[in-house]
């Protein structure tokens, strides 16, 4: 399952310091990946960076922290890109952030 972000919006970390996502804009792209491990979520983003256009922050990639995911996602969303985060976000307290509720 996937969620897509389209319309303006805030997030604020719901632990730790609290930081503010940049507002996501109607022309930026994010796309937030939910699934269990193995469900195929790094394949999808994969594809997606493979026909061009997209930029994947992956929790794996980036040294297994949900806040080097945070920042990966900020740096790529405020450089104009569209952003597909692949990670389990299982819970809504863990997509909160990307998605502002």
């Amino acid at each position: 399952m996937a969620a897509a972000v389209t319309s303006p919006t805030h997030a604020v970390v719901a632990s730790g310091p609290p930081t503010v996502a940049p507002a996501v804009t109607s022309s930026s792209r994010v796309l937030l990946l939910v699934g269990l491990p193995g469900s195929g979520k790094t394949t999808f983003a994969s594809r997606l960076v493979e026909v061009g256009g997209w930029v994947r922050v992956s929790q794996d990639e980036v040294g297994g922290s949900r806040q080097a995911v945070e920042r990966q996602f900020l740096r790529a969303l405020e450089s104009g890109n569209a952003v597909v985060v692949d990670r389990c976000n299982c819970t809504v307290r863990q997509r909160s952030w990307f998605i502002g509720t």
